[in-house]
């Protein structure tokens, strides 16, 4: 039996037949627990929830979600039968324009009226077809048709466009008699963290609530409002082996307990009609992002409108489009450039694929080269050194992000530039149960 030169013996670990696997003894039991908001529930007033810390649980924040009963109502009268109304996409987070949330009253995250995209951007670049056609349903992820977004109606109607997702949702609405039940996980940066939350911290967090123009589509003619009937934040926790607990409490008296997060920020920067060049500055003055993703809506579909989609993200003719540090492009060394008029988008395409986390090249993001340039139009960039925004940190860069765009012609209307900026940071927690964190807000 001949070996490579340096190259050592292993055995198969399937033969490795005599070995008992390892006892997890550091949590002793766990069990999921129903909060509800602190205040009654009424139209259009933020949903508050708080956790009060406990002595002996730790608080595993990586399962922690939100259930819904909701119903709608148009004209004052609850919207049943055929009625073509139907909620916008990812309606469990589209229902929500600002998510604050504190521990022991400091507050570290806040979505600055632009949560909806937040969790749009993230469920639809991270995850393939599977997960769209399955659990991301709970929280009414239907995909809209490409070119089709602004399509509302039934197939009763005169001139009907079918728009898949729309007739989904609405189909759902329509069969719960203007009641809908939503589930999912809230897109806080610190809820993507598998490690556990200490005892004696507590929690707040706040939901404010979006205009129903803005997560609705259906007659703009007529008024509606949407009642949350029922809300019930869903948290895990876990009872920890004593010696763990002791040991965390001595390590406490020397450092802290730190949580490295992947903070997502959402900016939005308006550009108004006419315009065909724009230079957009200090999209980010400190440190820079690790990832951004660039898109476009129109600006009345952002502000709400029931007959426009907020998602539908346009290229509104870009032909160029420069990402630059510092005044020097990043992380191409020059320009992107486009012809959309005669389908030439590859390089934005291909860069959902190549400047996003990289299990996506194998699960997909389930949006095709023909879809992209309909309703689908976003540009992503990596700008770590090794192109591996994973769970290690990278080395804080600083600089002036900027952005220059220009436009094959002149804008029939204004837009809303949004920009999904992602960052390395850290939220920490010393023995006083102080919490601090890397960042502004």
């Amino acid at each position: 039996m001949k070996l490579f030169t340096d190259s050592n013996e292993c055995a198969k670990s399937e033969l490795d037949l005599f070995m008992t696997p390892s006892t997890n003894t550091s949590i002793v039991s766990g069990g999921w627990f129903e909060i509800n908001p602190t205040s009654s529930l009424s139209v259009g007033t933020p949903i508050e929830f708080r956790y009060e810390g406990s002595t002996n649980h730790y608080l595993q924040l990586s399962r922690t979600s939100l259930y819904l009963q909701v119903s709608l109502y148009k004209d004052k009268v609850m919207v049943t039968g055929d009625d073509a109304t139907a909620p916008v996409n990812n309606f469990l987070h589209s229902l929500f324009s600002q998510v604050e949330l504190s521990f022991n009253g400091q507050n570290f995250e806040n979505s600055n009226n632009v949560y909806p995209y937040k969790a749009y951007i993230t469920d639809l670049l991270n995850y393939g077809q599977d997960s769209k056609n399955s659990y991301l349903q709970s929280s009414l992820f239907y995909r809209d048709d490409a070119g089709k977004f602004d399509a509302i109606g039934s197939k009763g109607d005169a001139n009907f466009v079918p728009n898949s997702g729309f007739l989904k949702r609405n189909k759902i609405l329509n069969n719960g008699n203007g009641k809908i039940e939503l589930i999912g996980r809230l897109h806080c940066d610190i809820f993507n963290t598998d490690r556990y939350l200490i005892n004696n911290v507590s929690m707040n967090l706040k939901l404010i609530p979006t205009r129903p123009e803005f997560c609705l589509m259906g007659d703009k003619t007529k008024n509606y409002y949407i009642s949350v009937d029922q809300a019930t934040l869903l948290v895990r926790k876990a009872q920890i082996n004593p010696s763990v607990m002791l040991g965390h409490a001595l390590a406490l008296e020397k450092t802290t307990a730190k949580y490295p997060i992947k903070r997502v920020v959402v900016k939005q920067h308006t550009i108004g009609k006419g315009v065909s060049n724009k230079v957009i500055t200090n999209i980010s003055s400190t440190s820079l992002p690790s990832r951004v993703v660039v898109g476009f809506v129109k600006n009345s579909a952002y502000d709400g409108v029931l007959d426009q989609n907020p998602f539908n993200f346009g290229h509104f003719n870009l032909t160029k489009l420069n990402l630059m540090v510092d005044g020097q492009s990043s992380p191409y060394y020059k320009p992107l450039e486009f012809n959309f008029a005669k389908n030439q988008y590859i390089r934005g395409y291909y860069s959902l694929f190549e400047n996003i986390d990289k299990p996506v090249f194998a699960t997909g993001n389930d949006i095709s080269r023909e879809e992209y340039p309909n309703g689908y139009s976003l540009f992503a960039f990596d700008l770590t050194p090794d192109l591996c925004s994973g769970e290690q940190f990278n080395i804080i860069r600083t600089g002036n992000l900027d952005v220059g765009l220009t436009f094959a012609d002149s804008l029939d209307d204004s837009i809303v530039v949004i920009f999904y900026l992602e960052y390395d940071n850290l939220v920490e927690i010393n023995n006083k149960y102080e919490v601090s964190y890397d960042y502004k807000i």
